[in-house]
């Protein structure tokens, strides 16, 4: 039986490591993975192993710094973490309790 470790491999490292072998497959790369679980059961620490693993850089963001009562200001700090994401590249991001 395979691990959550494993599987993590499959389907997180594999592709960032051999693209090619994707490509020469005809096979799709995966768009992501959604870990859903507890609080305290170490999903932000897995995709951070898979991320030093990967050589990528990573960045987790909680739903209470995207979270604002007022109308717009919301919006406005997702837009800026997405702007972030895209200047600097980053490729593993983790969102906790949204």
């Amino acid at each position: 039986m395979c691990t959550v470790y494993c599987l993590s491999m499959q389907c997180v490292e594999w592709p960032l490591k051999y693209p090619e072998a994707y490509a020469a497959l005809g096979l799709r790369l995966p768009h992501g993975i959604l870990l859903h679980g507890p609080p305290g059961c170490a999903k932000t620490s897995l995709v951070r192993a898979a991320a030093t693993s990967c050589h990528v850089n990573f960045l987790a963001i909680s739903g209470a710094q995207l979270y604002s009562p007022y109308l717009g200001e919301a919006e406005k700090k997702t837009a800026e973490v997405l702007c972030i994401v895209n200047c600097i590249q980053i490729r593993t991001e983790s969102y906790n309790q949204v």
